[in-house]
Order: C-alpha cells, then sequence, then structure tokens
C-alpha cells in the first residue's frame, strides 16, 4: 500500500503537466508538440513566457514534463520562473525529476531551480526520483545531490528518499543514498524505517545494500514467512 502512495504522488507530480490545449491556445499546442520554431514566434509576438494552464500549470512545466529542452532553455531565457508553482506547489524541477528528464534538470539547475523545493505533500526532487527503478531515476539522484538536495529531507508522512527507494525496491538508488549520507535510522509516521520496508516486501537486494551502510550492525528484523502455495 506504502509503494501504491508513492507511485500515485509520482504519476500525479507528472500528471500534472498534461496540458488542455483547448484553453491554452497555439502556444501550448507548440510546446507540446517540440516546435522551438512556432513558441519562439508566439513569445515574438507578444505570448507570455509565464502563461499557465486551466490547472494553473506553466508552459515551463509542461516543456519540462515533455522533455523539450531546447524550449525549456528558450522559456527561461525569455523571462519565465524557473521555481513558478502550480496549484499543487510543483515547480518544472519537480516536474523533470519525476520524469527522468536529466537534460532538462541539468537546464533547470543550471538556471537556478531549487532542488530541495517541495509540493504540498512534501515531496522533494530527489524523492520523487528515488522511486523510479530506471537507470535515468539513478542518475537524476545522483544530479540531485551533487546539486545539494538534502537527502534526510522527510515528506508529510515522514518518509524520506530513502525509505521511498527501499519501499519501492530501489537497491541501486538506496545504495547512491546510504553513500551520501542518507539516516538509516529515520522513521516515518508509522514508526518503519526502510530496512523495515525492505523487510515487509522482501526485497533481498535492499536489505543487502541496507546491511552495507554505516548502520549496518543494526539487528536486522525477521524475515516473514514465505507465502504458501
Amino acid at each position: 500500500m506504502k509503494k501504491l502512495i508513492f507511485l500515485l504522488a509520482l504519476i500525479s507530480i507528472s500528471a500534472a503537466a498534461q496540458p488542455q490545449p483547448e484553453r491554452n491556445g497555439d502556444l501550448f499546442s507548440s510546446i507540446i508538440k517540440g516546435d522551438k520554431t512556432e513558441v519562439s514566434a508566439f513569445l515574438d509576438n507578444g505570448a507570455d513566457p509565464n502563461s499557465r494552464n486551466g490547472d494553473e500549470v506553466t508552459a515551463l512545466q509542461v516543456a519540462s514534463h515533455f522533455g523539450h529542452a531546447a524550449i525549456v532553455e528558450l522559456l527561461l531565457n525569455r523571462g519565465a520562473r524557473v521555481d513558478l508553482r502550480d496549484r499543487n506547489e510543483r515547480t518544472a524541477l519537480l516536474i523533470a525529476s519525476a520524469g527522468r528528464r536529466l537534460d532538462v534538470m541539468e537546464i533547470l539547475i543550471r538556471k537556478g531551480a531549487d532542488v530541495n523545493v517541495h509540493e504540498n505533500g512534501g515531496f522533494t526532487p530527489l524523492m520523487a526520483a528515488s522511486i523510479g527503478k530506471k537507470k535515468e531515476h539513478a542518475d537524476a539522484v545522483k544530479l540531485l545531490i551533487s546539486s545539494g538536495a538534502g537527502v534526510n529531507k522527510k515528506s508529510n508522512d515522514g518518509g524520506t528518499a530513502l525509505i521511498k527507494a527501499a519501499a519501492a525496491g530501489n537497491a541501486e538508488i538506496v545504495d547512491i543514498l546510504i553513500k551520501n549520507g542518507a539516516n538509516l535510522k529515520t522513521e516515518d509516521r508509522q514508526g518503519k524505517t526502510a530496512m523495515d520496508y525492505a523487510v515487509e516486501k522482501n526485497y533481498s537486494d535492499v536489505i543487502d545494500a541496507l546491511k552495507g551502510g554505516p548502520d549496518r550492525d543494526r539487528p536486522v528484523p525477521a524475515m516473514p514467512p514465505a507465502e504458501k502455495k
């Protein structure tokens, strides 16, 4: 259930960037298509680089969601505010991190995006990236940490990036977080640690990663009995 909640939060971060073309006109349509020339023309003719759609999602967030790095840079160079939030307090970097858009993330960070920003559920870009299992998610985690993301920040449910990565079964990201100072003893609001989630879900590779951390001498909870087939 906990993993489902995390995944739903990740989906909601990405889904909020889905535009509503009928409300947003041609600027948003051009962004969705990835047509930099058209976007530039609209901006030249007075389109606001901080335009929003009906869900208060900005042009920059939509470009970030679709991974259109050239358009992201264009919008920023033409006055788009890098940390402008939607109605759920999400920024372009949060959306790009959830979608593992590394080239977009690099641009946003270079332009001053807050790597420790959080949406109204307390999710940070690092937490959003820590849930995914693809290689790009691990690369996104490394980029965020190297850019100053706090590894021990907590969301509203008390979970850290490490707890979320462990609950999602992401051994590689667990290892990265531990090597960068993640606290293995942190408990969420349910009183569970990263190890508790790993054991509960029988994620042996995550357990091994956690046992290899600086808190490796801590007793590992007993594995739950195997289900009878």
